[in-house]
């Protein structure tokens, strides 16, 4: 028997439970070579950032940093999916440059640099198929930003 059903309501108190273990799933979900498999959680974390709302969204973005930290793959895998779910995507650049700081001594430098530039190119109008959507436009302007303090020392 199917235990979910899309558009059931699931009581509070099953909720608290579900949420009070997510992060030890996640602990049992990433902890087998994580070097190998972050990549395989990436794709369905993504594209769910724009329907997740409050601390949802705030653990998908902790999750997706830390596929991004743990598995350079996954720099590949968000340029393949960039244009695609491009809301979702920037949803996560801009939570990458709201903490600049701690984030870019977490990540594969070259790897970020990589990403970022493929952005840049793939968004700035003339030069990508993306539409000149405002969230490509202003993703070109936050990529274009940490583009640039790559360059810099890190403090």
């Amino acid at each position: 028997k199917q235990w979910y059903q899309r558009r059931v309501a699931i009581t509070a108190g099953i909720q608290t439970l579900m949420a009070s273990s997510l992060d030890d799933v996640k602990d049992l979900a990433f902890s087998y070579q994580p070097e190998k498999r972050l990549r395989s959680f990436f794709p369905s974390l993504l594209i769910r950032l724009h329907t997740a709302h409050g601390p949802d969204r705030g653990v998908l973005l902790r999750y997706l940093v830390e596929c991004l930290e743990r598995d350079d793959h996954c720099f590949a895998l968000w340029i393949q999916l960039y244009e695609k779910h491009l809301n979702d995507s920037h949803i996560l650049l801009d939570h990458i440059h709201q903490n600049w700081t701690t984030m870019v001594k977490k990540f594969s430098r070259p790897a970020l640099k990589s990403t970022l530039e493929h952005i840049v190119s793939a968004l700035t109008p003339g030069t990508g198929k993306a539409k000149a959507k405002e969230s490509a436009r202003k993703s070109v302007e936050l990529a274009s930003d940490m583009i640039h303090a790559i360059g810099s020392p890190v403090k």
